[in-house]
């Protein structure tokens, strides 16, 4: 297994062709880590107006599904 110092030089090529050097778990655990400090979940209120436009849509969803 090649050290950190040799994968960082290495070619592209070779990277590649080579299995990850972390485990598949470990993988997602950072994947899932980084996803929750650059796209941390939008906790903010939905306005009056979202509010509004949803409940209108369900309405129509509803008349749609009750008319067929």
């Amino acid at each position: 297994m090649p050290s950190v110092a040799e994968v960082i030089t290495m070619p592209d090529q070779r990277r590649r062709s080579e299995p990850p050097l972390i485990s598949g778990e470990a993988q997602d655990r950072i994947a899932e880590q980084l996803r929750g400090v650059y796209f941390p979940p939008d906790t903010s209120p939905i306005s009056t107006e979202q509010l509004e436009l949803l409940l209108a849509l369900r309405r129509k969803e509803r008349e749609r599904s009750q008319s067929t």
